[in-house]
């Protein structure tokens, strides 16, 4: 029975070996998770700093400074008042957006040329290409799409008022920042039907 023993020992160790690297395997998973959630708060508390004000009491005003694309701010603000939420990968209002995807959604609702699906293409495959998909302008003009290095793709409003500003999904929710709260990756020039 010694023996008997030996062997059921050597296998609940073996087992507990089993256990413990799962165990630690999951530990990495966790910190790795941790790693990203603190990045995305640090980001977060960056894009405090720069947020724009704007609500429906002066969005017909300032639309009226964006001749072409005033419906494209109020469509905005209007998916705002139904708290869209952030969700990386999300590819509807009801499960959320990342900021790629919002705005592909966006593109796509208002009919903008040069990003129409690809055959069995989800709208997360292709917001993963919009920067690609659009033509590299120097300047943005109202409407024109702003890339910023975190990943953000934002519409560019000009005010001549106070100052330009980018719109868009953040993991604030759909959020108007300055557009200079980072130094933009490229603009992307967006066609409007």
């Amino acid at each position: 029975t010694l023996k008997k023993n030996a062997e059921t020992y050597k296998g609940q160790a073996q087992s507990l070996q089993g256990d413990a690297e799962s165990y630690k395997n999951q530990v990495t998973d966790l910190q790795a998770q941790l790693v990203e959630a603190q990045k995305a708060l640090s980001e977060a508390v960056n894009l405090s700093r720069a947020v724009r004000t704007i609500d429906y009491a002066n969005a017909k005003e300032l639309a009226s400074h964006f001749p072409g694309s005033e419906n494209l701010l109020l469509d905005i603000l209007e998916l705002r008042q139904r708290r869209i939420k952030w969700k990386p990968g999300g590819q509807s209002p009801q499960e959320g957006f990342d900021s790629p995807s919002f705005a592909m959604y966006i593109l796509r609702q208002k009919r903008a040329t040069g990003i129409e699906p690809r055959p069995g293409e989800s709208l997360a495959e292709a917001s993963r290409s919009l920067y690609d998909r659009l033509p590299p302008i120097n300047q943005p003009r109202t409407g024109d799409l702003v890339f910023y290095p975190a990943g953000y793709a934002m519409f560019y409003f000009a005010d001549p008022r106070e100052g330009s500003f980018v719109l868009g999904i953040t993991p604030f929710g759909i959020t108007a920042l300055k557009s200079d709260f980072a130094k933009p990756v490229g603009y992307r020039q967006v066609q409007w039907r």
